[in-house]
């Protein structure tokens, strides 16, 4: 038995269906299209969303009626916030009050942090500290 080899003419079709070939360039715009198709939608997925209610700046308001909440376990609240050690010591030797304590914790937050000293931010630490009453005053 012998095997039929596929003529010259097939191999060209095999090429081209499969990329090869002089036809190289006519494939390119759609793989160009499918680029910057994917570029736009890479550079959507960067575009922040519109900012929630929680992703606003924690008030002043806020942080006293936090404070209030927090203020046994301001200390652990600053170390959720990454608060740095040295910031945490001077905090507890400047004050015996607790819920000073806890201020100056959430101030010197927003101090380091700046806009992205976020009630969601807040909220997170907040969560993982199990200040539930905390919780409820910023939602």
């Amino acid at each position: 038995m012998e095997e039929e080899s596929p003529s010259n003419g097939d191999d060209a079709k095999d090429t081209d269906v499969l990329g090869g070939g002089d036809d190289d360039e006519l494939n390119e715009p759609e793989l160009e299209g499918a680029t910057e198709e994917e570029s736009q939608n890479e550079e959507s997925d960067n575009i922040s969303p519109t900012p929630n209610e929680n992703d606003v700046e924690v008030s002043s308001e806020d942080l006293d009626a936090v404070a209030e909440k927090s203020g046994e376990n301001w200390k652990k609240l600053a170390q959720l916030l990454q608060l740095k050690a040295k910031d945490i010591k001077e905090i507890q030797e400047d004050s015996d009050d607790n819920i000073m304590r806890a201020r100056q914790t959430l101030v010197t937050w927003q101090d380091y942090n700046d806009k992205s000293a976020t009630k969601s931010a807040l909220l997170e630490a907040l969560v993982a500290c199990g200040l539930d009453d905390a919780v409820k005053i910023i939602k």
